[in-house]
């Protein structure tokens, strides 16, 4: 019976504690717990959700968790839908309607919690005028604030908290031809804006996240004017006075999938892989399925192997265990 050991000349890790940072692809077997692990990772899977009171396009959001989310204003359904002034909660399982905007409005910014956001900008017909006066939501009612210094920018990213909040970049009004995008930013204190470090690009239609002093930006559309623009494949990092460049997305989302998105590797989660054997005395395993053995590399410390391959492998390991004598 061909034996592991004797083909590839290595075992699979054998640690008393499980390593504290583990790559993608590794395999190990623990001596406390008899337990073989392996880190490989899975896309999450979306699921669907309750609908909204009032179906709309292009609206703001703020909130922290799928359990606690905010959606207000936006358009009706296109083309050229009249502004929506609705706001409506979220709790993981049905929108509650709340108090409408003071100024109805669609492409517009916001960020916070369900009990303290913000909104600004946008525009009042699809078409039409810009807006610029802020309002705050404290979760029962919307209050009109200070006007942000960009006249000319609606469908800005976003991201921060009431008090600490941040609006960067923009699709520029007609009236700026040929410039279609800008790349002004501007923080909010809870009570009136302040122009800070413009984006190293123009840009609008960006999805963003985290603070007013550590925020990254991505997707969306790139450039000043036409036929320039296209789609955004890097990333900037905002650390509270400078933009820097991120690492490249690996697909640049155009604008109609990054505008108040989130970014690629939200949408994947790790998964722990643990195969359950007491019995387990040696890591000398008899697997006669030789040929499969081309397909594997160095089992104990494989790096950037393709999850497919990664669960393909332990999927192996849990048939000759249950199957296979071990040698000890």
């Amino acid at each position: 019976m061909t034996v592991y050991k004797n083909i590839k000349g290595d075992r699979i890790e054998t640690v008393a504690t499980d390593p504290s940072n583990p790559i993608e692809g590794d395999i190990w077997y623990n001596t406390t717990s008899g337990i073989i692990k392996g880190l490989g990772f899975r896309a999450a899977a979306w699921a669907s959700g309750a609908n909204l009171n009032t179906g709309r396009q292009r609206a703001g959001s703020a909130g922290t968790a799928q359990t606690a989310a905010l959606a207000f204003g936006g358009f009706e359904a296109p083309p050229n839908g009249p502004p929506l002034g609705e706001t409506e909660t979220y709790n993981g399982t049905s929108w509650s309607e709340g108090p409408d905007l003071n100024t109805s409005r669609g492409n517009t910014s916001g960020s916070g919690t369900t009990t303290a956001a913000w909104c600004g900008a946008g525009r009042g017909t699809p078409s039409g005028p810009f807006v610029q006066n802020t309002e705050e939501y404290d979760g029962s009612s919307w209050t009109n604030s200070n006007t942000s210094n960009s006249s000319d920018a609606a469908i800005r990213s976003c991201s921060g908290t009431q008090t600490a909040g941040l609006m960067a970049g923009g699709f520029a009004p007609p009236s700026n031809n040929p410039i279609e995008h800008n790349n002004n930013v501007e923080e909010y204190n809870g009570t009136s804006w302040t122009n800070v470090t413009v984006l190293p690009q123009y840009q609008a239609y960006n999805c963003q996240a985290g603070t007013q002093t550590a925020t990254i930006n991505g997707g969306g559309n790139a450039g000043s004017t036409a036929p320039s623009v296209s789609d955004n494949a890097i990333s900037l990092e905002y650390d509270g006075t400078n933009w820097t460049t991120g690492p490249n997305a690996n697909i640049a989302p155009s604008k109609f999938d990054a505008y108040q998105g989130v970014l690629e590797h939200k949408h994947q989660q790790f998964l722990w892989v643990e195969v359950q054997q007491q019995l387990l005395l040696t890591m000398e395993l008899h697997l006669p399925l030789q040929h499969h053995y081309q397909e594997l590399d160095q089992i104990h410390k494989v790096q950037q192997i393709h999850h497919l391959r990664m669960v393909y492998y332990l999927v192996v390991i849990l048939y000759q265990l249950q199957v296979l004598p071990l040698l000890n």
